[in-house]
C-alpha cells in the first residue's frame, strides 16, 4: 500500500469545477509582475472544444503537452473555472513554503461528502476541524521509525505467501494479485491481523473489497469531471460511489468484529494502529473506524500500482535488475529473511523504487489553495486560486535540465554521491502537514515484496507488442492493459 490519504490521491481530475473560495484577495503591487491574465495557456473554448465528450485517460499526456507548449507554468481555464499548472520544482517549493495553516487543497472531496452522509465530520480526507484532529493521531504513529519495525515479520510473512503463489513462465494480469497483496498488507498494519486471502484461490469477498476500491476511484474521478451536480442532488455516479464505500466499510467492520477479541499477532512490545488509537483515546470509535476506512481504501490501487510499475521497468531493464539483485543477494545470502537493519542497507533498492515513481509516477501530485496571491514565474497568481503542483509529469525540457538522460532507467542517479536533484523535484508522498503519513510503511511494505520476489524469481524481458504497458489518467494512474510477466527461478 501507498498508504496515500484519499486527500493526497485527488489529482487534477479532483479539481475541475470543484473550488472552494473564489479567486479574489488583494492583488500584488509590482510593476515587473505581469497579471493573471497575461499567462500563456490554451483559451477557454479551445478547452471546451477538446474536452466535450472525451475520455480522460489520456489527459496527463495533455499535462505534459501543455508543460511543452506553455512552458513549466501555465494557466487552464473553462467558464466559471480557472487554475495554474505548474512542474517547475522551485514554483512548486515556494507554494509548499507559502502554504495556509492548515494547508488547504481547495477540492472537494467525496469520501468527506460520503461520512457527512454517516452524520461524521470530514476527517482526514477532508478540511474541516476533524482534520487536523486526525490527522495529529495518525501522523505520529505512522511516520516515526521506531514505531513501525513490529510491522516488519508480518509484512514479510505476506510477502512470502503472496510470491509463493506465483510460478515459473507467464503469470497474466498481475494488478487484480497485488492488490490483495496490498489489502493483506493494510488490514495487517491496521489490524494486527491477517485477513486469510487465498493468493492463488481468493475467497469471493476479498475480491469484491478490491473491486469496490477499484470502484470508488473510478467513480471519484468521474464526478469530478463536469457540472458538480453531485453537489445538489444524488446523482447515479455518486450513488455508485457510496454503494463502493458502503462495501468498503462493511468489509472492515466485519473484519473488526470478527477479531475483537483476539490479541494483535504482531510481536511484543509493539501495537498496530487500532490497537494504538484506542490506547490514546484522542479518536472517539466512530472516528477510529473513518479513519481506518480512509486509509484502508487509499492503501490498495496506489500500493498496487507502484509494484506492477516496478515491476515491469525492471523487466524492461534487466541491467538494473541484476543490479539489485547482486546488492540483495549480498547483504541477504543464500535467501535470508530481511529485518529492518538489513532494509537500510540495500540503498540501490531505495534507488529503484525513486526511479520508478520518476518513470512511473502513481498520481499527477497534489493541489493547493492559498489565501493570499503569490508570485510565480513572474505572475500574479491570485488569492484563492487551484495551484496544481505536478511532482509527477513535467515538460520534456524540465525532465532532461532535472534528471539528464530521462529515456533510461537508471536507479544510479538517486544514489549518494551523483547529481543532488531539487528536493522539490520529486515528491511522491506529497510535503508538508498534508503529507503522505504512512510514506515509510509504504516502502518498508514495497521493499519487503520485491526482496522476496527478486531472492526467488528473475523477470524476463518481455517484447511482445500486447504486453507494453501504458497508462491511463486518473486519480491513481492505472495500466492500460493486464500486466503479463514471465518469471524464471533464480
Amino acid at each position: 500500500m501507498m498508504w496515500r490519504s484519499t486527500g493526497q490521491l485527488l489529482t487534477y481530475t479532483r479539481i475541475l469545477f470543484h473550488t472552494k473560495r473564489s479567486c479574489t484577495g488583494t492583488q500584488i503591487k509590482n510593476l515587473s509582475v505581469k497579471p493573471f491574465r497575461e499567462m500563456p495557456g490554451p483559451s477557454s473554448l479551445a478547452n471546451m472544444i477538446k474536452y466535450s465528450g472525451r475520455s480522460m485517460d489520456n489527459f496527463h499526456r495533455d499535462i505534459v503537452d501543455g508543460f511543452d507548449k506553455y512552458g513549466p507554468l501555465y494557466k487552464f481555464i473553462l467558464p466559471g473555472f480557472k487554475m495554474v499548472l505548474t512542474c517547475d520544482p522551485k514554483h512548486i517549493e515556494h507554494v509548499f513554503r507559502n502554504e495556509d495553516n492548515p494547508a488547504m487543497r481547495g477540492i472537494d472531496s467525496s469520501f468527506a461528502k460520503y461520512f457527512a452522509s454517516k452524520g461524521m465530520k470530514e476527517g482526514i480526507s477532508g478540511e474541516d476541524e476533524s482534520w487536523y484532529t486526525h490527522r495529529s493521531t495518525t501522523a505520529p504513529n505512522m511516520l516515526q521509525p521506531h514505531r513501525n519495525q513490529g510491522y516488519l515479520p508480518g509484512l514479510s510473512e505476506i510477502a512470502d505467501d503472496s510470491v509463493a503463489s506465483l510460478k515459473e513462465g507467464r503469470n497474466s494480469n498481475l494488478l487484480p494479485f497485488l492488490q490483495l497483496w496490498a489489502t493483506e498488507s493494510i488490514f495487517y498494519v491496521m489490524f494486527g491481523h491477517r485477513t486469510g486471502t487465498n493468493f492463488k484461490t481468493p475467497d469471493k469477498k476479498y475480491l469484491e473489497f478490491t473491486e469496490a476500491v477499484y470502484g470508488a476511484f473510478e467513480s471519484e474521478a468521474k464526478l469530478a469531471i463536469g457540472f458538480p451536480l453531485h453537489r445538489y442532488i444524488k446523482t447515479p455516479e455518486l450513488r455508485n460511489f457510496y454503494r463502493a464505500l458502503d462495501v468498503i466499510s462493511k468489509f472492515t467492520l466485519d473484519f473488526m468484529e470478527k477479531i475483537k477479541n483476539s490479541p494483535s499477532s504482531l510481536p511484543a512490545g509493539y501495537e498496530c494502529l487500532f490497537e494504538k488509537f484506542k490506547r490514546e483515546e484522542k479518536l472517539t470509535d466512530d472516528e477510529i473506524i473513518q479513519v481506518a476506512i480512509t486509509l484502508l481504501a487509499g492503501g490498495v490501487d496506489t500500493s498496487a500500482t507502484m509494484l506492477v510499475s516496478t515491476l515491469f521497468m525492471l523487466s524492461k531493464s534487466q541491467r538494473a535488475q541484476e543490479k539489485l539483485f547482486e546488492e540483495i543477494n549480498s547483504v541477504l545470502p543464500n535467501g535470508q529473511t530481511p529485518n529492518y537493519d538489513s532494509l537500510n542497507k540495500l540503498p540501490f533498492l531505495k534507488a529503484t523504487i525513486n526511479e520508478v515513481f520518476r518513470t512511473s509516477p502513481v498520481t499527477v501530485g497534489t493541489t493547493r489553495q492559498l489565501s493570499k496571491p503569490i508570485v510565480l514565474g513572474g505572475y500574479e497568481i491570485p488569492a484563492g486560486m487551484i495551484i496544481t503542483l505536478s511532482t509527477g509529469f513535467k515538460s520534456t525540457q524540465m525532465e532532461t535540465q532535472t534528471y539528464g538522460d530521462v529515456e533510461n532507467f537508471r536507479p544510479e542517479r538517486w544514489l549518494r554521491g551523483n547529481k543532488d536533484f531539487h528536493p522539490f523535484a520529486v515528491l511522491p508522498f506529497g510535503f508538508g502537514p498534508r503529507m503522505c503519513v504512512g510514506r515509510r510503511i509504504a516502502v518498508m511494505e514495497l521493499s519487503l515484496f520485491l526482496v522476496r520476489f527478486l531472492q526467488k524469481y528473475k523477470v524476463e524481458e518481455n517484447n511482445l507488442p500486447e504486453d507494453q504497458l501504458g497508462w491511463h489518467f486518473g486519480i491513481v494512474q492505472r495500466p492500460d492493459r493486464p500486466c503479463n510477466l514471465y518469471l524464471s527461478a533464480r
